[in-house]
């Protein structure tokens, strides 16, 4: 699919399982069964996944 070749390429080797039941969404398991990182109600981005936003490392 799209999003496997765009959005989840870079972490694709860390997903488990992929549930696609959701009518506006999706589930994903991941391997290591470790949920990422949440703040304030949004993905923490870690150092691999460098494809996400287009590369752009944020100034804290």
């Amino acid at each position: 699919s799209h999003l496997a070749q765009s959005d989840l390429k870079p972490v694709w080797t860390k997903i488990s399982a992929i549930d696609l039941r959701y009518r506006n969404g999706l589930s994903i398991q991941w391997k290591n069964a470790t949920p990422p990182k949440i703040v304030n109600g949004q993905f923490v981005v870690t150092s691999d996944d460098t494809s996400i936003a287009g590369g752009t490392k944020a100034k804290p």
